[in-house]
């Protein structure tokens, strides 16, 4: 896994905007969409924990989520553990390009993408061939 585990913010590339999950949800435990802010929030709505699953691959959780997983092509924070089971991600270096990665499925078919909306769009996971976003993590320590 090229990142170490711990606490980072994801940025996507294009716009600069911060990757994260809605700032105002409804209550439920239903799946919470993974989305790009298009208007500055605080890093402490942003901050992802990366841990290693193997030496491949990693878990992606944020906020109160065990884990993130993709759903009919979109990106979303699981609130209830199994429902759906949790995506190992591979997180790939670009080349050329320090702290860039782009986000894969485990079986390496389909990656994140960010669309190009000005409003906070929900990230998409599609196959790849069709599009991969680039995402810029940042570092912000040990997980707590």
């Amino acid at each position: 896994m090229p990142l170490k585990p711990g606490n980072y913010l994801i940025f996507d590339e294009k716009s600069g905007s911060l990757i994260g999950r809605r700032r105002a949800e409804d209550l439920s435990l239903n799946p919470k969409a993974i989305v790009k802010h298009a208007t500055p929030i605080p890093p402490d709505d942003a901050t992802w924990r990366v841990q290693e699953v193997n030496g491949n691959t990693c878990n992606l959780a944020i906020g109160n989520s065990p884990y993130t997983s993709p759903i009919d092509d979109l990106v979303w924070a699981i609130l209830k553990k199994g429902d759906p089971i949790p995506e190992g991600w591979n997180i790939e270096p670009v080349a050329g390009k320090p702290n860039r990665y782009i986000i894969l499925t485990n079986d390496k078919r389909s990656a994140w993408d960010v669309p190009e909306l000005n409003e906070d769009a929900q990230i998409k996971c599609l196959p790849l061939g069709v599009k991969a976003s680039v995402f810029q993590f940042v570092y912000m320590g040990p997980e707590n």
